[in-house]
């Protein structure tokens, strides 16, 4: 059974691959697949990405981290590498959201 988990985790292609780095220059990974089974939506999803992203931080330019990163929990899994929570603080404000 292929590990999902494990795409773009390879430390010879991604270096560091368990920091999170959107500045990453490397367009070789596998989040939308390969070859003939690469994603159709991909275009889309890229899209709707951006203009999330530049929303979200033209209404909150001061958007960060509530905690530090290193204190942010990845729980174990085959289907997904992520943070079981991302608290944030948002304009100033001390309580995360």
């Amino acid at each position: 059974m292929p590990v999902l988990a494990a795409a773009n985790m390879d430390p010879e292609a991604f270096p560091e691959p368990h920091r999170f780095d959107i500045r990453r220059g490397s367009t070789q990974h596998m989040s939308f697949g390969s070859g003939p089974h690469f994603c159709i939506g991909a275009p889309l999803a890229r899209a709707e990405s951006r203009v999330a992203l530049e929303m979200l931080l033209a209404r909150f330019p001061d958007l960060r981290l509530a905690e530090p990163l290193a204190t942010l929990v990845r729980p174990p899994g085959l289907l997904m590498n992520g943070f079981a929570a991302l608290p944030v603080l948002l304009d100033g404000r001390r309580e995360p959201i």
